[in-house]
């Protein structure tokens, strides 16, 4: 099931500032001697002052910024093929066809989220089908290989796409490897689907992955 998130109430924000330029208009009405009329445009100017500042903070916060934050989480991360420790790598990856290889994908943050589910499948035909969960950086112990047969967190649904449903912080500016093992088939070039289902809904990456698979004598 899709995590949804709430949209804010426009009324609130509308109201504390109605509220607050009701204040700036009763500091119009203070009544004063003529010969200090100058001390009522001062309070008067603050007053608005205070109030525009006011209803520039209630907008940012309850309107703007989870508006910006919406748009920012559709696409909150970029990715490609993980080959070393160079901390980069292509957006294509070349393998042979009818094997069995491994493919880790990395990707790097750019707006702090909770992750909640991550899909990793492919698109076309006679598409690669994701087998197993493989981490790279652990050689012992239970996350280094996992089966979906085996574990309540990991499965495959029927158009063989790979689901993780697990909770994760991932922080800007930080890099996280997924790793699978994958059974190719026949030879194409199959785009990647890379899904997260965050605090904000549904994400992918800014740029797009493709699994190139090659006949095996090629």
């Amino acid at each position: 099931m899709l995590r949804t998130r709430s949209t804010p109430d426009p009324a609130g924000p509308i109201l504390a500032a109605a509220a607050i330029a009701a204040a700036g208009v009763a500091a119009l009405g203070v009544p004063v001697s003529s010969e200090h009329q100058w001390v009522t445009w001062v309070i008067s100017g603050a007053a608005l002052l205070v109030s525009g500042a006011g209803l520039g903070v209630l907008i940012w916060k309850q309107v703007a910024n989870p508006w910006v934050r919406e748009r920012q989480m559709k696409e909150p991360y970029n990715a490609y093929f993980r080959r070393d420790d160079s901390g980069s790598g292509p957006s294509e990856l070349n393998v042979p066809a009818h094997s069995t290889v491994q493919i880790q994908v990395n990707r790097h943050v750019t707006v702090t989220h909770t992750e909640h589910e991550l899909i990793f499948g492919f698109e076309g035909g006679a598409k690669p089908l994701p087998q197993s969960w493989r981490n790279i950086f652990v050689s012992v112990g239970r996350t280094s290989a996992v089966d979906p047969k085996e574990s309540e967190t990991h499965s495959i649904d029927d158009k063989g796409n790979y689901h993780i449903k697990e909770d994760h912080t991932r922080v800007q500016g930080n890099d996280y490897t997924a790793g699978f093992m994958v059974q190719t088939r026949a030879p194409g070039r199959y785009p990647i689907r890379l899904v997260t289902i965050s605090d904000a809904g549904e994400s992918r990456p800014s740029n797009q992955l493709a699994l190139v698979v090659q006949p095996a004598d090629t």
